[in-house]
């Protein structure tokens, strides 16, 4: 009888401990997966530049009082070219546009709707 409550015991601490192992091996990546975000706003966006790491949401809101675009482009000048990477659909005041950066590099975007004017372009830096 003895012997049978030691191995239920044993099983019970090695279910456990690998139970607490998949929780640690786990949670970085929970943790990483996290959200930042870009407000636009009297036509720019802020921050125009933001660091993240990769893996990272970033969500554009518009809370100007016109509608913008947040759309990849292949750098911050105003006679930048779309890349294709991401594009909003036309955001309405008050809507928001999100995307995930899963690969570490520089990204810069714009608004296609005000692309002629310099504070509506920005730079996402990836880590």
């Amino acid at each position: 009888m003895n012997h049978r409550i030691n191995r239920a015991t044993t099983t019970l601490a090695i279910a456990l401990l690998a139970v607490a192992l998949i929780a640690v091996l786990v949670a970085p990546t929970v943790a990483a997966a996290t959200t930042k975000r870009v407000t636009i706003s009297n036509f720019s966006f802020s921050p125009q530049t933001i660091t993240i790491k990769h893996g990272t949401k970033v969500t554009w809101k518009n809370s100007d009082s016109t509608q913008h675009t947040v759309t990849s482009a292949s750098n911050m000048s105003t006679s930048a070219s779309v890349t294709g990477l991401f594009s909003s659909p036309t955001l309405s005041p008050g809507s928001s546009f999100s995307f995930t950066f899963r690969t570490k590099g520089t990204y810069f975007y714009e608004c296609t709707i005000h692309a002629s004017m310099a504070s509506m372009h920005g730079k996402v830096v990836v880590k």
